[in-house]
């Protein structure tokens, strides 16, 4: 069969205007997005048509659904999801200060307390990361930033040894208020949080990204780890209401991000952005480094 009667074959049990968008989609993916992507779609057909009654997934199976997520935007196949993490999510009890240092010992990064940023000057930054990090400050190359101090962070070093760094997601104090149980999907969007932490600080100056780009990046993610089937094993997951969460975190990052985007941004090539808008930067080169 060839591939576009293959494709015809898959599209061909959906109602019109359903079979005409996944052919669209279909045609316009490559082979590895396409496949990605048959499982969403059928995700949402299943559920416009009444037609969702597939067994909830055991602990297993939505530990590994979230795995391909986690793995398929850290390009990293050695990169699991921590156990730690898991654990947080699916206890929905927050997290510790003792359970993000073995997050990200889990992942592969080091701690740091606390870690500083200097204004950028004459196009340098100096990152000082804390003493029990095991690392020396650094000077970075920047475009612009007012400096600031970040806590409790997660390391990693790019192919050139250039420090970056996350805090896992952030909790805005108005979430809970407006959708109960809200700090539970930010947990659950962790690996989104990552990754737009280093958009906000490296992405511009690196790679030419936009804020806006960024904060739409974050909510794509999000979204896509809202339609894995993980109900059942999280006790407290909803679709409907995951959605929700994502949409409440885009608002909260156009409204209130601007001083983390203005803060740091510094040239570091790491992995991971480009899969940020299916595109591929040149300057991707290396997968990310762990520190050991």
């Amino acid at each position: 069969m060839t591939i576009f009667g293959s494709i015809r074959a898959r599209c061909s049990g959906f109602s019109r205007i359903l079979g005409v968008t996944c052919l669209v989609l279909a045609l316009v993916l490559t082979p590895a997005r396409r496949a990605h992507a048959w499982g969403s779609f059928n995700w949402f057909y299943n559920i416009l048509s009444g037609n969702d009654d597939s067994p909830l997934p055991t602990v297993t199976e939505a530990y590994t659904a979230y795995s391909a997520y986690y793995t398929s935007f850290l390009l990293n196949a050695t990169y699991l999801p921590p156990e730690t993490l898991w654990a947080v999510i699916t206890g929905g009890q927050g997290v510790s200060l003792a359970q993000r240092k073995s997050i990200c010992f889990e992942s592969g990064g080091k701690f740091a307390s606390t870690l500083q940023t200097s204004a950028c000057t004459n196009g340098h930054v100096i990152v000082t990361p804390s003493t029990d990090s095991g690392f020396a400050a650094q000077t970075q190359t920047c475009n612009r930033g007012v400096g600031d101090s970040y806590s409790q962070v997660c390391m990693f070093q790019d192919h050139l040894q250039r420090y970056y760094w996350n805090d896992g997601p952030s909790i805005p104090k108005i979430g809970n208020e407006a959708l109960p149980g809200y700090d539970n999907y930010i947990l659950l969007f962790w690996p989104a949080g990552v990754l737009h932490d280093y958009c906000y600080h490296h992405g511009e100056a690196t790679y030419g990204y936009s804020k806006a780009k960024c904060d739409e990046a974050f909510y794509s993610m999000a979204v896509e780890i809202c339609v894995k089937d993980l109900e059942g094993p999280i006790i407290w997951f909803h679709t409907s209401t995951c959605v929700q969460a994502a949409q409440l975190s885009r608002l909260a990052l156009q409204k209130l991000g601007g001083p983390s985007w203005y803060a740091t941004s510094s040239i570091v090539d790491f992995s991971g952005l480009q899969t940020m808008d299916g595109s591929q930067p040149e300057l991707i080169t290396t997968a990310i480094s762990p520190l050991r």
